[in-house]
This record gives structure tokens, sequence and C-alpha cells, in this order.
């Protein structure tokens, strides 16, 4: 069982989106759309997401990030005509040159760089010709959906390209390979490029860069102490981890809020630790050393504007010390059910006047029931938090992996029919007292093993 694609939710292969067709915005100054051909309905596309369960629409827009926007091809062209037209569109002017300019214009750190992020668009020289005009992008995506935007204002041509997938590089390989063919075509486009005068190359920045004294502006935006820091930041300590199309991975990065020498701190895992200093601006609302928001105050809390559940990585202490006697009566119980099952062949003793099928089956039961409870234990033991996201085994992952999942399922299944044949064994006397209670004990364990399965909202059923 692989947990990384346990926590990736699994692949959809050979689901990529396709884009197909294009549509100019206007003959002067146009903006190319690539469309997804498969359409859900009259007007939606279909998404395919590498790490999706499904088909998922999402009731609101994912976050802040972009406005929180949904946007359409037609929409986009008009963004770019906007853009393409110094901040007029159909006539009217929205935002003045001035405006304009500020708009792609890198502030400091880097003020007035060649190439650096604007005020919401990325902009560099595209070193492609000698004339290197300015290009200018800025794209969004998420839940099987990806977009972007790049235009030339020198030359006025720009490109929207939109898929429905995000396993890909489409949305910048295509996009310039498309805009870089219009470009150098015999026309107005390659005539308004050659009569640009040279320019030196650049080099895009290879991150982010805050701006100077970000660490005085965060520091000073703290709300004054009230003394009972300690105390409400003791009530935030622990792991979050952030819902992903709709469900809680078991695996994978975290964020934690900790408090080191009397600091808050919030520490997130992507391909290396990074921890943020945190000041609180508002009780419960804390500003990152990178301008980032972490909002505690409610029960949805929120960094970066997406939302966070408070995890426990796994059973307590307490539940452990259940689950673990449970496992160690199941596997003696296996012990004892071997060493008397040797002892009847040896014998070869008469076994009473149960039929043999309904005896045979009397003896299997139990025996998976114990193999079942040991394996669910062994299953929290490897990935703990489940406990957080409870029955996952609905999700397009691997079969094998999907079985897995089920196995809290398949315990309750067995426990029941352990108990049922243990009342029957009581009932019609089949067993010696030390056999009924041999019986007993391995359901008490097996059941209270589905207890805990069960607060956990572990057993579930969903193969199809």
């Amino acid at each position: 069982m692989d947990v990384e694609d346990l926590h990736g939710y699994g692949r959809h292969a050979g689901r990529r989106g396709r884009s197909t067709g294009s549509r100019r915005a206007d003959h002067d100054v146009p903006a190319r759309v690539h469309c997804p051909q498969r359409v859900r309905g009259a007007s939606r596309a279909e998404d395919h997401a590498p790490d999706a369960p499904g088909p998922y629409r999402p009731l609101h827009p994912r976050g802040p990030a972009g406005g929180g926007l949904y946007t359409s091809a037609t929409d986009l062209t008009r963004f770019l005509r906007f853009q393409l037209s110094d901040g007029s569109i159909g006539g009217r002017v929205v935002l003045d040159p001035k405006s304009m300019e500020e708009l792609r214009t890198v502030p400091a750190p880097s003020a007035g760089a060649p190439a650096g992020y604007a005020l919401g668009v990325m902009r560099t020289r595209w070193n492609r010709w000698d004339q290197r005009p300015d290009l200018f992008t800025h794209g969004g995506g998420g839940f099987g959906f990806l977009s972007d935007l790049w235009w030339l204002p020198q030359v006025r041509i720009g490109i929207a390209i939109l898929t429905n997938s995000q396993d890909h590089q489409l949305q910048g390989d295509l996009a310039l390979s498309i805009l870089g063919d219009l470009v150098t075509e015999p026309g107005v486009y390659r005539d308004r490029l050659l009569a640009l005068p040279p320019r030196p190359p650049v080099v895009d920045p290879s991150r982010f860069e805050p701006p100077a004294g970000m660490t005085k502006l965060v520091a000073k935006a703290a709300m004054a102490t009230t003394g009972d820091e300690p105390t409400r930041w003791a009530g935030y300590s622990g792991p979050y981890r952030a819902p992903e199309w709709g469900a809680l991975a078991p695996t994978g990065p975290l964020g934690r809020f900790v408090v080191d020498a009397g600091v808050p701190y919030f520490e997130v895992e992507t391909d290396s630790l990074i921890r943020h200093q945190l000041v609180e601006v508002a009780p419960g609302l804390f500003l990152a050393d990178s301008g980032e928001t972490l909002d505690l105050r409610g029960p949805d809390p929120r960094w970066q504007g997406l939302r966070l559940v408070r995890v426990a990585e796994g059973p307590a202490v307490w539940q452990w010390s259940i689950l673990g006697t449970a496992a160690l009566v199941a596997a003696a119980w296996l012990v004892a059910a071997a060493a008397r099952e040797v002892r009847r062949h040896r014998t070869r003793s008469a076994s009473g006047e149960r039929p043999a099928g309904l005896r045979r089956i009397a003896a299997l039961t139990p025996v998976v029931t114990a193999m079942l409870t040991i394996a669910n234990v062994a299953l929290l033991a490897w990935m703990p938090g489940l406990v957080d996201s409870g029955f996952l085994g609905w999700l397009d992952i691997p079969l094998a992996q999907r079985l897995a999942l089920h196995l809290p399922l398949a315990l309750a299944v067995l426990s029941a029919s352990t108990l049922v044949l243990m009342t029957a064994g009581w009932a019609l006397r089949w067993w010696s007292n030390a056999l009924k209670l041999h019986y007993a004990v391995l359901a008490v364990a097996s059941v209270t093993v589905i207890a805990q399965l069960a607060t956990w909202h572990l057993i579930g059923w969903g193969l199809t």
C-alpha cells in the first residue's frame, strides 16, 4: 500500500484534459483562448485532476486568491483587451495610464526591475528575440482546472489558456509556443516586434522577495499584551491539516502551531520545514513574518485563506492501550486455538453432535475475526492519521488500498458473526465452560476495537 498514493487520492490515468480550438478577441488586439473540449451540461467543463477523488464542485471559490472569482473565456479575452489597450475597454477608460504603469511596475525591494512580481502580474522580458519585448503573465487554478494569461503590450497580442486538467505544463509551454508562432509569422505583430529597439536579456527572480522592513512592519502590527497569551496560545498549539477535495488526507504535509521561548510560530511542512514567526494582531488572529495570516479565532481556522482542521495525528495513549491490549488478546487467542487444534488432531476425539459444516464455520469465523482485529490495529499503527480523516475507501485509489481501508467493515461483519455463533454455542451447549470463556474474551476484544473504529468514523463501504 503506497502511502503517497493514498495521500494523493490516486491517479486518473488516461483522463487528461484536452485543449482545442481558438478564439480571437478582435482583429487588432487579439487574445486567443483554448477551451476544454469535454463539457458537462451546457456550459461547464468536467475537471480532471491527478489528486481528485472524482468530479468535484465546490459551492464557493477556493479562497481569496484572485478575488475568489470564477470566470469564462469571454471574460478573459475582455481582460486581455483591457491590458493591451492600456486600461481601456470598449472605448471606455477603466484605469488611467499612470495607474496602468503602476500596475506593471515591480515594487520594492526591487523597484522598477525589468523582471519580477508587479501588482498582481508577473513581468519579464522575452529573451527569444533581440528586441526582448516585455512579457506579462498571471494565472490561477484549483479543483481540476488551470488558466493562464500571457500578453505582450508592445506588440499588442495576448493569449489565454484554459484547461480542465492540472497534470501538465500546457499553461506555459503551449501558450508561449502559440504566442511565439503568431509573433514570428509575417504580419502586423512581427512588424511591431521588429520595430522595437534591442534590449539586454534579464534573469527572472527565483523567488518572492519581501519588501524591506517587512519584519518591522509585522512587529509593529502586534496587539498590546494582555497577560493571558500563554493560556490562549496553549489552546492553539498542535498540528493542523488542510482538507483537499472535500477529504482530509491521513498523511502528507502538516501545519503546526508552536510556542518556543514565549514566541508563537507556525511551522509548515513542504519540501522542507518552514517556521514562520507570528505576532498576534487580535486575539486568535496572527500575522506571519511572510505577511500571511493565520486565523484561529473560530471553529474554522485558516492559513493563507485556506481552511485548516485540527488533527490528533493518531490515537491517544489510552486509546493505544486499549487497541494494543485487544491485539494481544487476539494474538493469544490464535495461539491457543492453534494448540487446541493440534491436540484435537492428535487425539482424534469426537467433536459432539454438531454437523461438520457448522463446526468448521464455528472454528473458522473467530479465527478470521482475531486476524482482522490484529490487522486493524496494525493499519492504525502504520497510518495513525486515519483517526482524523475518517473512512476514505470511497476514493478513486488503487483497489488494494481501498480494500485495506475496508478492514474495519470486515471486522464489524466478522465480529457480528462470531457473536451469533458464540450465542448459539452457549444456548446449544456446544462448548465447555473454558471454551465459552475463550470465545467470550475474543468477542469482547473485537467489539472494543470496533467501538474505537466507529468513534473515528472508519467503518464504511465505498468500492463503487
